[in-house]
């Protein structure tokens, strides 16, 4: 993960050569210990890094492993993914990927919402002194 955080660091401080070696460097030994935030990030900014320095087709090549290896895992792969694609000039393919992240993870945002609703709800002792002042999920209600 350290590698992969001087890549970023590379980059944000404009870069993107450094960065790109740093991340190549994370690439290797990430196959020893993959750890799914450290993929995400070393597969984000290696992406960001061609698309900064021109490499287009590089680009879209490691954006779309990225997203293959980590489909549910960060919207920001598929971001990566519709900016390589329209810098080769794919605007039809830009925007479905782009469409396909929205979709995926909206979803994947809605039951983080649910989840995160159903805890509060049915785990946290509440106090009820008459059933108008229970708390009603939003998919209605409870009873």
């Amino acid at each position: 993960m350290y590698l992969a955080e001087k890549g970023n660091c590379a980059l944000e401080e404009g870069y993107p050569r450094e960065a790109l070696q740093y991340y190549q460097k994370a690439m290797a030994l990430f196959s020893e210990s993959p750890e799914v935030h450290t993929g995400v990030c070393i597969y984000a900014g290696m992406c960001s890094a061609y698309i900064e320095l021109g490499m287009k087709r590089e680009a879209t090549v490691i954006a779309l492993e990225g997203l293959k290896r980590f489909p549910y895992e960060d919207s920001v792969l598929y971001y990566n993914a519709g900016a390589a694609f329209l810098g080769m000039g794919w605007r039809k393919e830009a925007l479905e990927i782009l469409n396909k992240g929205l979709r995926n993870f909206q979803v994947i945002r809605s039951l983080r919402r649910f989840s995160r609703r159903s805890k509060m709800i049915w785990m946290t002792p509440i106090k009820v002194t008459n059933l108008r002042s229970w708390p009603v999920p939003a998919h209605g209600n409870p009873l």
